[in-house]
C-alpha cells in the first residue's frame, strides 16, 4: 500500500510543479492520538490553484510524541501502562482543498489527502509488580526494548479557515483527522492508527 501512496504523491507533484506556483504554507501545532501523550507537528506545504475555489497541494511533515499506553484489567481493576515511547512520524502527502463562500473575515475550506508515512518508535513488554504497600501496578520492562520501523499508507480529511492579511500573506487555522494502515493495524480509522492534527499556518503567495 505504501508503494501506491508514493506513486500517487509523485503524480500529484508532477501536476503541481509542471505549472506556475501558487502559494507556500508553513504549518505547526499539536498531534493527538488516543491513549498517547500529546505531541508536536510541523509541515511545509505547496499549494497550486487549478480552478476557482479548488487547489491541489502537497506537503512534507514531521511529528513527534512520546508515550503510548495500554489498559490492563486485573482483578476487575483497570491499570494503565506505557508500552511504547519516542515516536517519530515523517509524512509525504498530496491532496485537494475546496474553498467555500468567503465571509468578511475568513474563507472556509475542506481537504482530502493521501500519502506515505514512515513511523519509528520503541516498544516494550510489561510486568506486574507490587510496592511496599502491596499495591499492584503494571510497568514497562525496559530490558525488552525493541526499535520499530514501519512504512504506512495514509488518508486524511481536514477542515479549516484562511484569513487574508496584507502583502500576499494569509493565516490558516486547520484541523486534520488522519489514519494509517499496514498489516499491524485494523483498517482505516482504527484506534491505533488514527490521529488528529491541530495546526496554525502562514500561507504566502509566490
Amino acid at each position: 500500500m505504501y508503494r501506491l501512496s508514493l506513486i500517487i504523491v509523485f503524480l500529484f507533484s508532477q501536476v503541481l510543479f509542471s505549472q506556475s506556483s501558487s502559494s507556500l504554507q508553513i504549518n505547526g501545532g499539536f498531534i493527538s492520538k488516543r491513549m498517547s501523550s500529546l505531541g508536536l507537528n510541523t509541515s511545509v506545504q505547496y499549494n497550486h490553484k487549478i480552478d476557482e475555489g479548488l487547489e491541489l497541494y502537497g506537503y512534507f511533515g514531521y511529528a513527534a510524541w512520546d508515550l503510548y499506553n495500554i489498559t490492563i484489567e486485573y482483578n476487575q481493576i483497570y491499570y494503565k501502562c506505557p508500552v511504547e515511547d519516542s515516536h517519530d512520524l515523517v509524512s509525504v502527502f498530496s491532496g485537494v482543498r475546496k474553498y467555500f463562500k468567503q465571509t468578511s473575515w475568513f474563507e472556509p475550506f475542506l481537504e482530502i489527502e493521501v500519502g506515505y508515512l514512515y513511523l519509528t518508535y520503541n516498544s516494550y513488554k510489561y510486568f506486574r509488580a507490587s510496592n511496599t504497600g502491596n499495591q499492584v501496578g503494571f510497568y514497562p520492562d525496559y530490558g525488552s526494548l525493541k526499535v520499530n520501523f514501519e512504512h504506512l499508507f495514509g488518508v486524511g480529511l481536514g477542515a479549516g479557515i484562511i484569513h487574508t492579511m496584507s502583502g500576499g500573506l494569509s493565516i490558516v487555522f486547520a484541523y486534520k483527522l488522519n489514519t494509517y494502515i499496514n498489516k499491524n493495524y485494523n483498517g482505516f480509522f482504527s484506534k491505533r492508527g488514527t490521529f488528529s492534527l491541530f495546526n496554525v499556518g502562514f500561507n504566502y503567495k509566490i
